[in-house]
């Protein structure tokens, strides 16, 4: 009567025993439903063969963000140094050239394979008032934007095509500056509205008529030697000749040298002092490299004919 009372009950509200699984033929087996739980939850996890498929794929994925941002950086690399290489070539050439064109008629001092040195005229005018020996005065234009400490001295022109150079400083030079010098030349018909500080009176010894020429000059110096910002590659230095000279550009290498025309289609590396007014032209042989790298790094180089347009 019991037993059957149970099995109703079971039929009748089976929620009761939810999670309790029965065996083949009805009855609860004890104890079951824990391992069929434990199963149940081991379910979620990853099995070693998968775990092995996502880290091979991770390890695929970390290899190629390696090799294109690696690839970007040499790149990027290379791109400085030849960036590098083309100023230093650029730097070279185009301050050269812009003032040994206007190198004066036998105004060359030096010419050599390293080394450079001539005379660049700062202002040229002419004499508008003579008092007497030594007591010319003129007119230099833009004075105000010259820079006076970088005169070398002043030459004369001769009228058939030569100067006649005289060293001498700024200070040295000039005497007085603006106020009578303005006025003697204002009675000679000379325009001194707004520039009267342009005009003024040269401390010199010879003896100068109104209409002569003067020009106002300065001394550079080009040289090449060994960089001091790289001491493994030559330098190109630049300044006042017997001054100071500064670098402004570097990874130059040996073969780097000036040579010279002197009226014929041939250069020379060196040119004897008295032939030095016969340059009419130079030239500029150039090789610049950036720093050796693992790879070899990067070179480049040209030859740049820079005429003389004042030369005879």
């Amino acid at each position: 009567m019991h037993d059957n009372h149970y099995a109703a009950e079971r039929v009748a509200a089976p929620n009761r025993f939810f999670g309790c699984p029965r065996d083949a033929t009805g009855p609860v087996v004890p104890g079951e439903h824990i391992r069929s739980a434990r199963l149940v939850t081991n379910r979620g996890g990853f099995t070693l063969v998968e775990a092995i498929i996502a880290l091979t794929i991770s390890s695929i994925l970390v290899a190629l963000v390696t090799s294109v941002f690696l690839g970007q950086n040499s790149f990027y690399a290379s791109v400085a140094e030849r960036s590098e290489v083309q100023d230093n070539l650029r730097s070279v050439t185009q301050l050269l050239a812009s003032e040994a064109r206007a190198v004066a008629p036998g105004g060359v001092l030096v010419a050599d394979s390293t080394r450079f040195v001539f005379r660049v005229p700062m202002r040229v005018a002419g004499v508008c008032d003579k008092g007497g020996k030594g007591d010319a005065r003129l007119r230099i234009p833009a004075l105000a934007q010259m820079d006076t400490g970088d005169v070398s001295g002043y030459a004369l022109h001769d009228g058939g095509g030569d100067w006649d150079f005289r060293a001498m400083s700024w200070t040295a030079l000039v005497k007085s500056r603006g106020g009578k010098n303005a006025d003697r030349c204002a009675g000679n018909g000379a325009d001194t509205a707004d520039i009267v500080m342009e005009f003024v009176q040269l401390e010199i010894s010879d003896n100068l008529t109104e209409g002569d020429v003067v020009m106002i000059f300065r001394e550079v110096e080009y040289s090449l030697a060994t960089s001091i910002l790289d001491p493994t590659h030559l330098g190109l230095f630049r300044g006042p000749y017997g001054g100071s000279l500064i670098e402004f550009a570097t990874g130059l290498t040996g073969v780097t040298h000036f040579r010279y025309r002197l009226g014929t289609p041939t250069y020379q590396t060196s040119v004897a002092p008295a032939n030095l007014q016969l340059i009419d032209g130079i030239r500029l042989v150039v090789v610049s490299e950036s720093k050796r790298t693992a790879t070899g790094g990067y070179s480049n180089g040209w030859t740049v004919d820079i005429p003389l347009k004042n030369s005879r």
